[in-house]
């Protein structure tokens, strides 16, 4: 049997993983960008990137619906239970069309934190430039159990005798 949500799901998919390419696409121009020191085009790029983000966000929510209206879980559960439903012949295609929009959305992730320690790193770069200019203290930085940069003179050690 096949419901209207079930031949619903496969154009959402096919537009998620088209966003989804985009976006890997958009991040790689952002990473060559990035160690470019290209400054306009990653201006451009935030832009672009977030028009992508939101269109995404849109997609999900459909997708969403469209699992919640089937009775199904919203996770990645609800999708392979979604999937296992499907009777059409184009089953294996829509599997396969999912097993993409899983992997193009870990290469995003990875794609957008490389850029994001590119950032950071580049960020600390500048400030202490900006700080050597300015004639103030460069002191040491000492790093937090999540990696970011404090400050070694805010933090105070206490010695006992």
């Amino acid at each position: 049997m096949n419901s209207p949500t079930q031949s619903s799901l496969y154009p959402v998919l096919k537009d998620i993983r088209a966003y989804l390419k985009q976006l890997l696409a958009l991040l790689n121009e952002e990473h060559s960008a990035l160690e470019n020191s290209n400054i306009e085009k990653l201006a451009e790029f935030a832009t672009t990137k977030q028009l992508l983000v939101e269109n995404l966000e849109d997609l999900e929510t459909e997708r969403k619906n469209i699992l919640s209206q089937a009775g199904l879980d919203l996770t990645k559960t609800g999708v392979a239970d979604f999937l296992s439903r499907d009777n059409t012949t184009s089953k294996n295609e829509t599997n396969a069309l999912w097993d993409d929009i899983a992997e193009l959305s870990r290469t995003c992730e990875e794609q957008n934190n490389l850029n994001g320690i590119i950032i950071e790193g580049q960020r600390r770069r500048t400030e202490i430039a900006l700080q050597i200019l300015q004639g103030k203290s460069t002191e040491s930085e000492l790093y937090s159990k999540h990696g970011k940069s404090v400050n070694a003179k805010n933090k105070s050690t206490s010695v006992r005798a």
